[in-house]
């Protein structure tokens, strides 16, 4: 079965109202709610503690929405509704291209950063980025292999920064030589 075969199944079964909102809303507006899962991860907790997963959240949308930008411009995909009459844009007409997603890779990149603090918040995000990634596939805006390579690009980003901040705050905390 080829991926536009596979998005063409999805959209026949998830055709209904109720299913076709629900992927809608999973496409278009879930990614913009993970940022909820934020204040129950810091809430009761330290101050360092809210400061270091802000950075890590921050620091991995910027690096994943980044490089899922360049590599968009630089891969120049065409999303499946332009490919075939079949599959048809259930959200209105994104202008950019299709590999990678931008909005799986925020999505996995919030949600693995929020593991990082919190392995149960994180778990719960994880759920929620994989909805969003299924959205966009079902809606006909990505190929599944768009929404797998931007749910890469987002953990990777995810990693680099949990490995990066905790080098760039001793970093920062460095006294100035003024010799």
């Amino acid at each position: 079965m080829t991926e536009l075969e596979a998005i063409q199944s999805l959209q026949n079964l998830f055709n209904q109202p109720i299913t076709r909102a629900i992927s809608v809303f999973s496409a278009r507006w879930l990614v913009y709610g993970l940022v909820f899962i934020i204040p129950p991860v810091v809430w009761n907790r330290p101050r360092i503690f809210w400061r270091q997963t802000l950075d890590r959240v921050v620091g991995s949308l910027l690096l994943a929405l980044g490089s899922a930008l360049i590599l968009e411009k630089l891969i120049r995909r065409a999303r499946p509704f332009n490919v075939t009459p079949a599959i048809t844009a259930w959200i209105p007409l994104p202008t950019t291209f299709a590999l990678p997603s931008a909005h799986a890779s925020a999505a996995f990149a919030l949600a693995l950063a929020l593991t990082f603090s919190s392995p149960r918040w994180g778990a719960l995000a994880l759920v929620l980025a994989t909805l969003v990634a299924l959205g966009r596939v079902i809606t006909g805006v990505h190929y599944p292999s768009d929404v797998l390579a931007g749910a890469v690009l987002g953990c990777l980003s995810a990693c680099v920064i949990n490995y990066l901040a905790p080098r760039y705050r001793r970093w920062l905390r460095r006294p100035i030589n003024t010799d």
